[in-house]
């Protein structure tokens, strides 16, 4: 298990005493600065949402833990112009610290109320010894790290989300807190609702019976008249209960068994289940599973509502910034396509005729 600092980050001495003035794009023009003088030899192109991203890293042990969650992305070197662009490091690439950020107001999820300047954004978490800095005129996000070991365990489950969710904002793309899985490639469904709610359970359920499967934490979505979910992450999280309990056969995938009690046993889909790898799929509709304790499965149309209680509080409470427009997104989506709420039993083969029984009706 990698350790996990809780200093504050040090700041170069070199910088203190102007970084109070500093507005957030100084701030991020001195840290391109540094990242354009570093050797960020690593490079790997992505391919989502019909555009090109490009990764840019200076470490192989940062390239080792950040890459898996985005490796069923990975395309050959594309003639495409690049989309995003992702540059990440640690001191050691660098050569040294960078500066401090020149606010003092970050909450525990790494937003303050000064974090955005027209075209640009921060998150930063003093915690952690982690920045993300975002230019929209640049299409480049910046990540960096004060080394690998202070990388709490959950980050590279959804590595660069913060990045993701800032490069959308002007697109009509939605980074959404959601599973989603698919019959076929005719269309998918989103899993949404809260934590607790049987999301990762009910995916991973379907997954072993043959479905396709998107995410189960985090995917992108695409409004508009014809909805479509891309998949973002092919990683997936259970907690340690859920798995003894009822997920015995994927303990031997666990990637984090030496820890996964004290965090959430994590697994990499793509790499043990590539026949259920699709791209995206056009959106069928919204899920919102409820476990009822009892032993049978069913769903009903419910009202657009919600899917907006399902979808909204912890994508936005996860991905702070520009939280009227990503509600607004959210809200589209779900006047959009139909709202069901999924009932689920205790009987694994019953939640999955139901799945079965839903998409055939839908033909």
């Amino acid at each position: 298990m990698r350790k996990v600092g809780k200093k504050r980050m040090k700041v170069n001495p070199k910088e203190k005493g102007d970084l109070g003035n500093l507005r957030l794009s100084d701030y991020f023009n001195r840290v391109f600065q540094m990242f354009s003088k570093a050797r960020l030899s690593l490079v790997d192109t992505l391919e989502l949402a019909d555009s090109t991203i490009e990764l840019s890293g200076s470490s192989q042990d940062l390239r080792d833990i950040l890459l898996p969650s985005l490796a069923h992305l990975k395309v050959d070197k594309s003639a495409c112009s690049i989309g995003l662009k992702i540059w990440y490091s640690d001191a050691e690439g660098l050569g040294s610290m960078i500066p401090q950020p020149p606010f003092e107001d970050f909450n525990g999820v790494g937003f303050s109320q000064k974090a955005e300047e027209e075209g640009y954004y921060i998150y930063y978490q003093p915690a952690f010894r982690q920045v993300y800095l975002y230019s929209e005129e640049k299409s480049l996000g910046i990540y960096w790290t004060q080394n690998p070991g202070t990388i709490p365990w959950w980050e590279p489950t959804f590595s660069f989300r913060i990045i993701f969710h800032w490069w959308t904002k002007l697109q009509p793309l939605q980074m959404m807190h959601a599973g989603a899985v698919a019959m076929d490639k005719e269309g998918g469904w989103l899993i949404a609702g809260p934590s607790g709610s049987g999301k990762s359970s009910t995916c991973l359920t379907l997954l072993q019976h043959g479905i396709f499967y998107l995410g189960d934490d985090y995917v992108l979505v695409r409004l508009g008249e014809n909805p479509q979910v891309y998949t973002l992450y092919q990683t997936a999280k259970l907690e340690p209960d859920n798995l003894e309990d009822r997920f015995g056969e994927f303990l031997d995938l666990v990637e984090n068994k030496a820890t996964y009690q004290g965090e959430k046993a994590v697994f990499q889909i793509y790499r043990y289940f590539p026949d259920s790898f699709i791209r995206s799929v056009p959106l069928k509709g919204i899920l919102l599973p409820r476990v009822n304790g009892t032993v049978t499965s069913h769903i009903k149309p419910v009202s657009p509502g919600k899917a907006i209680l399902g979808i909204a509080p912890t994508t936005l409470r996860h991905l702070p910034h520009d939280r009227e427009n990503s509600y607004q997104k959210m809200k589209e989506l779900s006047m959009r396509i139909p709202v069901l709420e999924w009932s689920l039993g205790t009987h694994k083969e019953g939640l999955v005729e139901s799945f079965f029984r839903l998409n055939s009706s839908e033909r």
